[in-house]
């Protein structure tokens, strides 16, 4: 659930001198770029790098969309989108996971978290993203993107489920 009366917030981690651990911080100014004209007011776009400080802002949040190189084990390159829960399931680690950790921990983790992120092939001192993390780039974009239209969209129509006024009828007495 997203309310509309806080911020959804969409974070990138990670850090471009790693390279394939960049790939948070090229994803969110990618889709900060794709931003609609409505999220103006509904959506905090944050480079959080990787600082832990981050963590206060995650609190009241009705969601959060995390950025980041994912390590599944799967094959380099895989655009991977997770739940908080298929998080905790499947035990991914990462910066994305000890960061929600925290927050949990804190009392501060939103109900509805999302991590969009690709499976890494070089995460080593250098520039620039492999070859198979930058091939895909565009579709993790897609996905973000999507999410964050998704969530915006539950919470219009959550806000407009509530009655503007409220009508009230008391029978006359005889």
């Amino acid at each position: 659930m997203v309310a509309t009366d806080t911020k959804l917030l969409v974070l990138g981690l990670g850090s471009t001198l790693l390279r394939d651990d960049g790939i948070g911080l090229l994803l969110l100014r990618a889709v900060e770029e794709r931003a609609e004209p409505h999220w103006r007011d509904r959506v905090d776009f944050v480079n959080a790098g990787t600082r832990v400080e981050v963590l206060p802002d995650l609190a009241d949040r009705p969601g959060l969309v995390i950025l980041s190189v994912v390590e599944a084990g799967a094959k380099a390159g895989t655009v991977h989108v997770l739940t908080r829960d298929q998080l905790d399931r499947l035990g991914v680690t990462g910066s994305a996971s000890e960061l929600i950790a925290a927050a949990r921990r804190r009392g501060e983790c939103p109900d509805t978290v999302y991590l969009v992120g690709v499976e890494p092939d070089a995460v080593r001192t250098g520039l620039g993203v492999s070859d198979p993390v930058a091939k895909v780039l565009h579709r993790a974009v897609d996905q973000a993107v999507s999410i964050v239209e998704i969530l915006l969209a539950q919470a219009a129509a959550e806000s407009k489920s509530e009655p503007d006024f409220v009508f009230s009828y008391r029978a006359a007495e005889v």
